[in-house]
């Protein structure tokens, strides 16, 4: 009984020791995703404005800010990945992405039914609209997504 005990006692000491080694590429992709965007959360001051307006500016550009730093952390991941003919592929694959998204969340937060053409047209390149912020926010997590399959692929997540 005292051997039983031992064993169990010595197999919970080493557990969680080997609690990263047991995670699987998703989930460990995601703990590693999540540093890196608090990584470069804490690189971009919080914003601390009084005046509202002025107040989103600043958000707006915060989370842009905040977009680009996880762009360039998945450029450095997909260089310790990808065939090097391929890493610049990836970049202008990225760039052509950000673009699409951007004019599919333009539409769906500036261009219904409800809002006029000048809203549709012009409304979303003003960085004190809400509905920018919006788009700006899930441009965000799209990149965010896009990081953790990166992550994911190089841990051998993706291995068929």
């Amino acid at each position: 009984m005292k051997k039983i005990l031992w064993l169990l006692a010595i197999f919970f000491m080493i557990s969680p020791a080997n609690a990263e080694e047991n995670l699987t590429p998703q989930k460990l992709a995601e703990q590693q995703a999540k540093t890196i965007y608090e990584n470069c959360e804490q690189k971009i001051p919080l914003v601390n404005e009084n005046n509202v307006i002025m107040g989103n500016i600043a958000d707006v550009e915060r989370v842009r800010k905040i977009k680009n730093c996880i762009k360039d952390n998945i450029l450095k991941q997909v260089q310790d990945y990808l065939r090097p003919d391929e890493v610049d592929n990836f970049a202008k694959n990225i760039e052509a992405d950000e673009i699409a998204r951007f004019n599919l969340y333009k539409s769906l937060y500036f261009c219904s039914e409800n809002s006029d053409e000048f809203e549709c047209k012009n409304q979303y390149k003003n960085d004190t609209s809400l509905g920018k912020l919006m788009l700006e926010h899930r441009l965000q997590k799209d990149m965010y997504n896009l990081l953790i399959d990166v992550l994911e692929a190089k841990n051998g997540g993706f291995n068929f």
